[in-house]
């Protein structure tokens, strides 16, 4: 039988209504409050209320730039560490960085931020509602809040960060930029539609808005860390690395030196071994003395396939790769994606195999294999990529050689198609019901860190402290100790790399980010910022669906159709 829900609760209230009146008059039968029933009189009730709402922070964390859907667009498509497999609309405007304001994937990464932001306010406002009913906390519970507190404006102030990097109007270039368009900036939640309408503050107002919040988190976290099942969650020196991230974004030299020096000399973190460095993005070493942040991922899904309700890391059924079995090529996956062929001569690979035969050759494998051993090739290229027949996966006791990436839609019959391996699943089948795996993906780590300050010291003056911290990120890449000199340093911030393109050939630091974090979603904004557009649509040249060309209001994305129509104060960038 079918209950028509708001009839019902019409005959429940009638009901409950004349037993009222029958049983007594008395003023105590009226008082209809329901300790079970949320509201503002009793809610929140308890600190463990407060960290249930800072749970769904972290939680959300899975949306937005680190949903996979969005990832693989805005994450590695748009700067071309990734090209296309795959045929298909959104696919083709994401390598081609073809986007306009209708566009959906524009549309759900703004509203996946913005909501997220929503919920910290939210999150804020009964922080200080609780205080206020509760004047009378312990030490220890006031602690306690302070740590919600900071953790609910550092989650707050990341996706700021995000917002502004992917929408604004520029990343800083110079102080002229501050005045350009930022982004909306959202104080309280609208309870009319007037207070929707809200306008785009300026680029420098939006970094003040963010370092703003960042340096309160600071000061309620302190030096904070988090250990057992509380690892996940951003410790005081989360904080302070992501302000002095956001200090180098805004062009503040020497606030950023400072903080990044706080953090490499006081968090206790340090580099990890090459051993693990090059494993910690298949599902091993996690929250290891590198990391900062990462954004934590548990392989038991809750559902039979891939979709949203699914708390593993589903990225992998995109950029998964390629194997031989038997004579025959499978994808472990969707096999969306493979690594563009530009990235492998940036790395300093230099083989031309295209063909299958070309590849399986023994004689270009035992010269690969010895490129690699000796280092010819920057190592992290096998990091990031599998080598198609050199490198293999392997599942249920069997190993499988990797292959090229075939097309679907599009060919790769005149490329070479190597897999991806970063943050992909290698040791299980995914046609047999593992599409979600337990790979975190890391948001901030020390190499970054390493680099950032190495910026931070150029500016300021400080050019062998510079050096040095590049030479650090270097040096464990080609497996030696990163606190000694050694023959693969560089010898100064102008020497050559292995990158053939002038824009990388003869610059250290931007090799080494470009490198190091290959593929975790950085790459885009130091191009935004370093203003490297053109250089890199003439180096790419083209992807599977068609030629590169390059237009300045690339640089950030269009503000959704549907924000336009809807909130009258609002701004279109440039050029959409």
């Amino acid at each position: 039988m079918k209950i028509n829900v708001k009839n019902g609760l019409l005959i429940l209230a009638m009901i409950i209504a004349v037993g009222i009146s029958i049983v007594s008059c008395k003023k105590g039968f009226l008082d209809v409050t329901d300790p079970n029933v949320y509201s503002a009189d009793n809610y929140p009730a308890t600190i463990e209320d407060l960290n249930i709402e800072l749970n769904d922070l972290y939680g959300r964390l899975r949306s937005g730039i680190y949903s996979p859907e969005l990832f693989r667009f805005f994450g590695v498509s748009r700067d071309h560490t990734a090209d296309q497999a795959y045929q298909a609309p959104d696919f083709n405007a994401a390598t081609q960085l073809s986007y306009d304001k209708t566009n959906g994937d524009v549309g759900s990464l703004w509203d996946s931020h913005y909501e997220n932001i929503a919920k910290c306010v939210n999150t804020l406002g009964d922080i200080a509602r609780f205080r206020t009913k509760n004047p009378n906390l312990t030490t220890v519970e006031k602690e306690e809040l302070n740590f919600i507190e900071g953790q609910a404006r550092f989650v707050r102030a990341w996706n700021y960060m995000m917002l502004v990097n992917f929408y604004g109007e520029t990343m800083i270039t110079s102080d002229a930029d501050k005045a350009k368009m930022g982004v909306p900036i959202i104080t309280k939640l609208a309870a009319v539609v007037p207070e929707t309408q809200v306008p785009r503050s300026s680029i420098g107002e939006v970094w003040t808005y963010i370092t703003d919040d960042l340096k309160a988190a600071e000061a309620l976290l302190g030096t904070k860390t988090w250990t057992g099942s509380d690892v996940a969650r951003a410790s005081g020196w989360t904080v302070k690395a992501m302000l002095g991230k956001a200090y180098v974004y805004s062009q503040q030299w020497a606030l950023a030196s400072a903080k990044l020096k706080e953090v490499i000399e006081g968090s206790g973190k340090s580099l990890v071994s090459f051993d693990i460095f090059k494993e910690m993005f298949n599902g091993r070493f996690e929250f290891n003395n590198e990391s900062l942040f990462e954004l934590n991922f548990v392989a038991d899904r809750n559902e039979e396939w891939n979709g949203s309700a699914n708390v593993g890391q589903r990225l992998s059924i995109y950029l998964s790769p390629a194997y031989e079995d038997n004579n025959s090529v499978g994808k472990n996956g969707f096999g969306n994606y493979f690594i563009h062929e530009k990235n492998l001569s940036r790395f300093g690979f230099t083989g031309t195999a295209i063909t299958r035969n070309e590849l399986r050759a023994p004689a270009y494998l035992a010269q690969s294999k010895t490129n690699r051993d000796n280092k010819v090739v920057d190592p992290r290229l096998w990091v990031v990529a599998f080598q198609p027949y050199l490198d293999s996966i392997a599942w249920d006791n069997k190993s499988y050689a990797t292959a090229k990436m075939p097309g679907d839609g599009v060919s790769t019959d005149n490329i070479q198609a190597w897999c991806w391996h970063k943050y992909v699943m290698k040791d299980k089948f995914i046609w047999a019901g593992n599409v979600a795996n337990a790979n975190n993906m890391y948001i901030l780590r020390l190499a970054d860190v390493y680099l950032l300050y190495a910026e931070a010291s150029m500016k300021t003056g400080a050019t062998a402290i510079a050096l040095e911290y590049i030479n650090k990120v270097h040096r464990r890449a080609y497996n030696v100790n990163p606190n000694t000199p050694s023959v693969f340093d560089y010898t100064s911030l102008t020497a050559a790399t292995k990158a053939p393109d002038a824009a990388l050939k003869n610059d250290p630091l931007k090799y080494e980010r470009w490198a190091e974090l290959f593929g975790e979603g950085a790459w885009w904004f130091d191009v935004s910022r370093w203003r490297l557009g053109q250089n890199e649509a003439a180096y790419y040249e083209k992807v599977t669906t068609g030629n590169l060309t390059w237009d300045d209001k690339k640089y950030a994305l269009p503000i959704p159709l549907r924000e336009i129509n809807t909130n009258t104060a609002m701004k279109q960038n440039n050029g959409y």
